[in-house]
């Protein structure tokens, strides 16, 4: 090979990627969209839907959860938030760099919206030990966090 062709070679690979890893990153977003709502949705009866939104970044794909619940009664919603953490977190296809969650009362709508039907968390947080971890209804934790509350996370599947 000459060194014009090894050029050439390194600048397609250069070039091509960024689609690479666009497609790595859709790859990933479909398996968790698969995985995680499924897993979401038996961990506890109260949980009668939920929703994905996705980040990716160096660290990994982060996901924010909504969870759509039938009680929205303190002791039911921390139930459910509880439940559904540990659901996700195992059931991610690969470690999540972070899952953001916050509750909405059923049934999910055709629309999802970022505040609508939010269900307030300032009195669930504090009685899972998490107010820490909470902005604006939304409950944050890490994978670090997350393996701290419910165990190591299995490893890519």
């Amino acid at each position: 090979m000459t060194d014009r062709s090894r050029i050439l070679a390194a600048a397609a690979a250069l070039a091509l990627s960024p689609l690479a890893l666009a497609g790595c990153s859709a790859g990933g977003e479909q398996e968790f969209a698969q995985a995680v709502p499924a897993a979401v949705a038996a961990a506890d009866p109260n949980i009668v839907d939920s929703h994905l939104s996705f980040t990716n970044g160096p660290a990994g794909v982060g996901f924010w959860l909504r969870i759509y619940v039938g009680d929205d009664a303190d002791d039911a919603v921390a139930a459910s938030v509880d439940a559904a953490f540990a659901a996700a977190f195992h059931a991610s296809p690969s470690l999540p760099s972070a899952i953001v969650l916050d509750v909405a009362r059923g049934p999910k709508p055709s629309r999802v919206s970022a505040r609508v039907g939010q269900v307030p968390l300032d009195e669930v947080a504090p009685r899972l030990g998490l107010a820490a971890s909470t902005a604006d209804d939304r409950i944050t934790l890490s994978p670090d966090d997350l393996a701290d509350r419910y165990g190591a996370w299995g490893g890519d599947r």
